[in-house]
């Protein structure tokens, strides 16, 4: 049998319980989710073409395509990034429950480098995230720093066995 002040107890915990479930998923009220998010040469029909990581100095431009569903009535954003500074945001109103946006960016000298584009809601939630290398010196630069992780990984000893542990034998 619940008392008045264990009933009491239990509602006040019930309210900072839901009061905090609000505040740590503010940024998802609406329930949506980002199925497709890629860079491509060329968006045709609202589609993508293709999905590219690198692109050599030659490109003249590049599309990133996002596919969002269940957040009708939202907004979600691109937010390009080059070598980790944002360079701008472009801005969709979602119109249906399937929705599928694309933003483009001009490419020239002075665009090699690394990129990022960050999808948010209108609250500022990361949804999704892609990154693409363009010109060639960059992704020479990026292969390079991979193959020196890697080397530094597999070059560095394993742990050495605990002292009580047994090691499997083939029987």
């Amino acid at each position: 049998i619940m008392t008045k002040r264990t009933f009491n107890a239990f509602i006040i915990f019930c309210i900072l319980l839901l009061g905090a479930a609000e505040l740590s998923w503010a940024g998802v009220k609406h329930g949506g989710k980002i199925t497709r998010a890629l860079f491509s040469s060329n968006i045709e029909q609202r589609e993508p073409v293709d999905s590219v990581v690198f692109l050599g100095d030659s490109a003249k431009e590049v599309y990133f395509f996002t596919e969002v569903l269940y957040m009708t009535g939202h907004k979600v954003y691109h937010r390009w990034e080059k070598d980790g500074q944002v360079v701008s945001s472009v801005s969709f109103d979602v119109g249906g429950p399937r929705w599928r946006v694309y933003s483009k960016k001009l490419l020239d000298d002075e665009t090699y480098g690394q990129w990022t584009v960050v999808v948010t809601d209108e609250n500022g939630w990361p949804l999704a995230a892609k990154i693409f290398i363009h010109g060639a010196a960059a992704m020479g630069n990026y292969l390079r720093t991979m193959r020196e992780s890697d080397e530094s990984q597999s070059n560095s000893a394993p742990p050495a066995p605990a002292a009580n542990s047994q090691t499997p034998s083939a029987e």
